[in-house]
């Protein structure tokens, strides 16, 4: 297997950049989801169903079944938005649900675990076809199958004499397997560093990824779930990185950020484009060449999500603020750099918007030269 291994400076060269004076696309609200309040939000099933939920402080309402899940400690939902889970505690003892998308419950595991006040770990992750998880005393996970019966108990600890922080699981798309990982473990001389396990239910977890001196900072996939992206620091210098690997641990692509902090990586539909997002700037890599294809950068607003269309050779940028307490989303703006033609196009959005974090807020592709921008209570169409 061919290995590609480049280190890219993005800094270092300057693109002029015209600013175009008419907007070459168009931004308007899906119409199913125009009349969505600020707290109601519309997920799509793996059959492309569209499905209404309401989303408030400590409770959930299915509108189409009108129940409502109100009163738990902690939330799930699966890659497909077709499961939800939920965590509840009463007294001192813990107990989980899990719900389809019609509000229609699945199963409960009644006392799964007993309430410490001392254990800051317990959290539940449901996939696609019911399987729950179920994290508990720092480092261990109960599987559980669709009807609730318990197959397995994986301890992920990294035996790490300096210690390490809480184990996560990450849920892969279109898959029955997960990721088990230690974000950061202490290791001597002050280095941080992080390990990477597949599990899909046969056998133990299988060890992918290993690193002395890097923490897992984010991980992302490919939309078939392939190819796995992770968002590396070194702590002792501050550096970022991406590594792109398979499922079984081989190493396809690397890449060394310089200068520049991303906050979310995003791989598009063939595998072969990451675009980078940091809090004002994003960049467009091709990982078979290494080649920086492009950047913007934005003043006075955020970056809350980026895609690249390879069909129009252009980054595709929304902007604005966040209000953390209220979750609504200001002077939303839409920006398109155009590689080729090395114009911005940059478009103002009206109207009111949320964006609570039960959900991705992602630019996804629709049709040929269309996406939809999703996650916000009121999504959003943009043709180019």
């Amino acid at each position: 297997m061919l290995i590609m291994r480049f280190f890219t400076v993005v800094f270092f060269v300057t693109m002029v950049w015209s600013q175009a004076g008419m907007a070459q696309f168009v931004v308007e609200q899906a119409e199913a989801t125009s009349n969505n309040n600020e707290n109601e939000y519309t997920i799509y099933t793996p059959q492309g169903e569209a499905v209404s939920i309401q989303k408030y402080p400590g409770s959930i309402e299915f509108l189409s079944a009108g129940y409502t899940v109100a009163g738990f400690e902690q939330m799930s939902i699966s890659p497909g938005k077709n499961m939800f889970a939920f965590l509840h505690r009463q007294d001192n003892a813990y107990r989980a649900e899990v719900y389809q998308e019609n509000g229609q419950k699945v199963n409960a595991i009644e006392e799964i675990d007993t309430y410490d006040p001392d254990d800051p770990s317990p959290k539940v992750y449901v996939m696609d076809n019911g399987e729950l998880f179920y994290r508990y005393n720092i480092s261990y996970f109960n599987h559980y199958d669709s009807g609730g019966e318990r197959l397995e108990t994986i301890n992920n600890s990294s035996d790490s004499q300096r210690g390490e922080k809480i184990s996560d699981l990450k849920m892969m798309p279109r898959s029955n397997a997960v990721l088990l990982y230690n974000a950061r473990i202490l290791y001597g001389d002050d280095r941080v560093g992080s390990r990477l396990r597949y599990y899909d239910g046969n056998g133990d977890p299988k060890t992918i990824f290993r690193s002395g001196n890097r923490y897992i900072n984010g991980i992302s996939f490919s939309p078939n779930g392939q190819l796995i992206i992770l968002h590396l620091i070194n702590e002792q210098t501050g550096n970022h990185y991406a590594q792109a690997i398979d499922t079984n641990g081989n190493e396809l692509h690397a890449l060394d950020y310089e200068g520049f902090e991303p906050v979310e990586l995003t791989i598009g539909n063939n595998g072969r484009y990451l675009t980078s997002r940091g809090s004002g700037r994003v960049v467009v890599h091709d990982l078979q060449t290494g080649e920086s294809l492009g950047a913007s950068s934005f003043r006075g607003v955020s970056t809350l999500a980026a895609t690249y269309a390879s069909s129009h050779n252009s980054i595709i940028v929304l902007g604005g603020s966040l209000s953390e307490s209220t979750r609504r989303l200001s002077n939303l703006q839409l920006r398109v750099v155009n590689i080729d033609e090395r114009s911005i196009n940059t478009e103002d959005i009206d109207g009111e918007y949320s964006w609570h974090d039960i959900l991705d807020l992602e630019i996804q592709p629709d049709q040929p030269g269309r996406f939809r921008i999703t996650g916000i209570n009121r999504e959003l169409d943009v043709r180019l």
